[in-house]
């Protein structure tokens, strides 16, 4: 249900005429159910600024989310630069590098002469 509401939320936020109270109420909803002592939000906690609803939604799926798989999917399709530690050195991967791409097999390309591989 949560995967639904947070769906609901960030396309309310993303259209042209962005209805900010209904994206709100279904994060209240969430948040509501997972906290006691919940105090709902405002579009006056954000300043009125769409933007930062939209980037506490994408918050929010990280937090509610966790561990279900989705975070990959949103890294790619939000084009979310993401650093990794290496031996003390930090490795970034930017939101369209070609490493997100994931390839086809193998197996896959050598049945069919047409399919290409993935650039990398």
């Amino acid at each position: 249900v949560e995967e639904v509401l947070l769906n609901r939320a960030e396309a309310r936020v993303r259209k042209s005429n962005p209805d900010v109270s209904g994206a709100l109420n279904d994060l209240n909803a969430i948040l509501e159910y997972r906290y006691e002592n919940f105090s709902p939000l405002s579009l006056a906690m954000f300043s009125g600024s769409v933007p930062l609803v939209l980037e506490r939604i994408i918050d929010e799926r990280r937090y509610e989310l966790c561990y279900e798989g989705f975070r990959w999917f949103d890294l790619k399709r939000l084009k979310i630069r993401i650093g990794h530690d290496n031996n003390g050195v930090t490795v970034y991967l930017d939101g369209d590098d070609l490493r997100y791409v994931v390839q086809i097999p193998d197996k896959e390309l050598s049945v069919n002469e047409l399919m290409e591989a993935n650039p990398r």
